[in-house]
């Protein structure tokens, strides 16, 4: 995906639809309601990162977002949902749920840092990834 450029006709709706999810998830300062924004957050950059066009199957995303130290029950499809205002959509195929970015040009406007926030986030779930990483070479 890397070179394609997103029209601003998309990227703006993208841009404010991404800023409601922070400022409603973040409206408040409760610890809840901070774990909702980054549980939306980590699951809106994990999918964007797959292909885009089937995107990945549920299990798959629980067990990566498991992995991050969000808790099993914390990690329902509603929850992750919600938590995404519609830009996640669920789908089954073959007995099998799957997730997916609601188009494949929002996937690409997650995954190529188009939005700040996001970009940052994404920063610090690499930093995550490649500790653990050494940490299973040591």
């Amino acid at each position: 995906m890397t070179g394609d450029r997103l029209p601003a006709n998309l990227i703006t709706p993208f841009t404010a639809g991404v800023d409601r999810i922070i400022h409603s998830l973040s409206s408040t300062s409760t610890s809840r309601e901070e774990g909702l924004l980054n549980l939306a957050l980590d699951a809106l950059i994990v999918v964007a990162e797959t292909d885009a066009a089937q995107g990945m199957e549920w299990e798959e995303l629980q067990e990566v977002l498991e992995d991050l130290g969000y808790g099993y029950e914390h990690v329902t499809e509603e929850r992750v949902l919600f938590a995404t205002a519609g830009f996640l959509k669920c789908y089954p195929l073959a007995g099998t749920v799957w997730i997916k970015c609601f188009c494949e040009d929002f996937a690409l406007f997650v995954a190529q840092d188009y939005h700040a926030f996001l970009a940052e986030r994404a920063k610090v779930l690499k930093e995550a990834e490649d500790e653990e990483e050494e940490e299973e070479d040591e």
